[in-house]
Protein backbone atom coordinates (compact mmCIF):
# COMPACT_ATOMS: atom_id res chain seq x y z
CA UNK A 1 0.00 0.00 0.00
CA UNK A 2 1.31 3.45 -0.92
CA UNK A 3 0.84 6.34 1.46
CA UNK A 4 -1.18 9.32 0.35
CA UNK A 5 0.29 12.81 0.51
CA UNK A 6 -1.46 16.09 -0.06
CA UNK A 7 0.02 18.47 -2.60
CA UNK A 8 -1.29 21.80 -3.71
CA UNK A 9 -2.84 21.76 -7.15
CA UNK A 10 -0.04 23.97 -8.45
CA UNK A 11 2.64 21.62 -7.13
CA UNK A 12 0.90 18.57 -8.55
CA UNK A 13 0.62 20.35 -11.91
CA UNK A 14 4.36 21.02 -11.81
CA UNK A 15 5.18 17.39 -11.04
CA UNK A 16 2.83 16.14 -13.74
CA UNK A 17 4.45 18.48 -16.29
CA UNK A 18 7.89 17.27 -15.22
CA UNK A 19 6.66 13.68 -15.49
CA UNK A 20 5.52 14.26 -19.07
CA UNK A 21 8.77 16.02 -19.96
CA UNK A 22 11.02 13.36 -18.50
CA UNK A 23 8.94 10.23 -19.00
CA UNK A 24 9.37 9.39 -15.32
CA UNK A 25 6.69 8.80 -12.74
CA UNK A 26 5.65 11.47 -10.26
CA UNK A 27 6.72 9.09 -7.47
CA UNK A 28 10.22 8.84 -8.96
CA UNK A 29 10.39 12.63 -9.25
CA UNK A 30 9.32 13.04 -5.63
CA UNK A 31 12.03 10.57 -4.56
CA UNK A 32 14.60 12.55 -6.52
CA UNK A 33 13.37 15.86 -5.07
CA UNK A 34 13.68 14.49 -1.52
CA UNK A 35 17.19 13.22 -2.25
CA UNK A 36 18.20 16.60 -3.70
CA UNK A 37 16.85 18.43 -0.64
CA UNK A 38 18.71 16.07 1.70
CA UNK A 39 21.91 16.66 -0.29
CA UNK A 40 21.42 20.45 -0.22
CA UNK A 41 20.84 20.43 3.54
CA UNK A 42 23.90 18.26 4.12
CA UNK A 43 26.20 20.48 2.09
CA UNK A 44 24.78 23.67 3.60
CA UNK A 45 25.53 22.34 7.09
CA UNK A 46 28.95 21.14 5.93
CA UNK A 47 29.80 24.56 4.47
CA UNK A 48 28.62 26.35 7.61
CA UNK A 49 30.71 24.12 9.87
CA UNK A 50 33.71 24.43 7.55
CA UNK A 51 33.50 28.23 7.67
CA UNK A 52 33.30 28.11 11.48
CA UNK A 53 36.36 25.87 11.62
CA UNK A 54 38.24 27.99 9.12
CA UNK A 55 37.57 31.13 11.18
CA UNK A 56 38.95 29.46 14.33
CA UNK A 57 42.69 30.06 14.05
CA UNK A 58 43.43 27.78 16.99
CA UNK A 59 41.79 24.82 15.26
Amino acid sequence: MSPTIRLSEATMDRFQALSRQTGRSVADLLDEAATALERDLFFSAFESRYQTLRADLSA
